[in-house]
């Protein structure tokens, strides 16, 4: 699994660490609990081609200049093992950047997740999947319902991320503005 995101910045990382540490004490939850970078995902595939991605997504790096995202609420993805997350409010300029993406990403990308299509595109912050039944999702969301998760998040880059044999890491990261690109 290989998907394109903004990683969060250093502080809200840690906030949203420290919830997946917290989800993992109480509940013994750990789907998502020191296996993956915070971050909300622009598109999701089984594959990249890493070098044509990483050339194909570093012009819209280039021209995108650093912004901010909004959060609130708790939202869930239903089914028998559902997803909790933190919604991503779903801006224009969002929508844009997304859109513009969209066609870089997919020419390079293998078996594509439909949910990510830009008509159906929710952005999210996952905080809980895998490991989570309704019972148990329920006294999550109760332990965690008098909290705000109304966040302001800067957001600087594109990143590749990826899962192999239960290991993550990051493939490349680009800085928004034409900043050096990172691994």
């Amino acid at each position: 699994m290989h998907a394109v995101v903004s990683l969060l910045d250093d502080g809200y990382a840690k906030q949203v660490q420290a919830l997946w540490a917290e989800l993992y004490r109480e509940f013994g939850v750990r789907g998502i609990f020191g296996s993956s970078y915070p971050h909300f995902s622009y598109q999701v595939a089984a594959s990249y081609d890493v070098k044509r991605l990483a050339e194909a997504l570093e012009p819209v790096a280039n021209a995108t200049a650093p912004f901010r995202i909004h959060t609130g609420g708790l939202g869930i993805f239903p089914g028998p093992r559902p997803v909790l997350f933190v919604p991503v409010v779903r801006s224009a300029r969002l929508s844009r950047l997304q859109q513009a993406l969209w066609r870089p990403m997919t020419g390079v990308a293998t078996d594509v997740q439909g949910y990510y299509q830009p008509s159906f595109w929710m952005p999210h912050i996952t905080i809980g999947y895998g490991d989570m039944d309704p019972e148990m999702l329920g006294r999550v969301v109760t332990h965690l319902s008098t909290r705000s998760f109304a966040w302001e998040i800067p957001i600087d880059n594109l990143a590749v991320i990826y899962e192999r044999d239960g290991t993550q890491g990051v493939e490349f990261r680009l800085a928004f503005g034409g900043r050096k690109r990172r691994k």
